[in-house]
């Protein structure tokens, strides 16, 4: 596949992979986010 790209979606793909990095990662240490509330034995 030759889809060309423009630098907005290369930096709106990198945007949505950095804010899912950081949910996944906030997420898995009890940061903020309605799982906190939720003990980890659960």
């Amino acid at each position: 596949m030759n889809v060309p790209m423009n630098l907005d979606d290369v930096v709106y793909i990198v945007l949505l992979l950095i804010c899912c990095w950081m949910a996944v990662n906030i997420d898995s240490n009890g940061g903020g986010g309605k799982r906190s509330r939720v003990p980890a034995s659960a």
